[in-house]
């Protein structure tokens, strides 16, 4: 991955929020997975994936399609978890959900420390 994220960038807060969320609903699994979808899609259409268009590609795509793939895979784990069906668009599963993932993802890097978000 070329691409680094830097906290000028418009999506990085989005980014972090996102990660953050995964990492909670990781310590608390029973919240469930309406925060997850919000991070995603977010109510304002202002979610991860507002960063990223077909029609108008950008060197940061892939930050916000792998974190948004991670948010997914958590989100299909929460509902399961709490016997809900997972909403339209999450029914691949957790075996689709990490393969897409893995085709993504640069190996090494991005699982082992985030090198993408950059602070300064």
């Amino acid at each position: 991955m070329a691409a680094k994220l830097d906290a000028s960038h418009p999506g990085f807060a989005c980014v972090q929020r996102a990660l953050d969320l995964v990492v909670s609903w990781q310590n608390h699994p029973d919240e469930g997975g309406d925060a997850l979808l919000e991070a995603l899609l977010g109510e304002r259409e202002d979610g991860i994936y507002a960063f990223v268009s077909s029609s108008n590609p950008q060197p940061t795509d892939d930050i916000f399609e792998i974190v948004g793939g991670a948010v997914s895979l958590a989100a299909w784990h929460a509902f399961r978890l709490a016997g809900e069906p997972p909403p339209e668009g999450f029914e691949e599963g957790e075996e689709v959900l990490l393969e897409w993932l893995l085709e993504r993802v640069p190996a090494p890097g991005i699982l082992g420390e985030p090198t993408f978000l950059t602070e300064d």
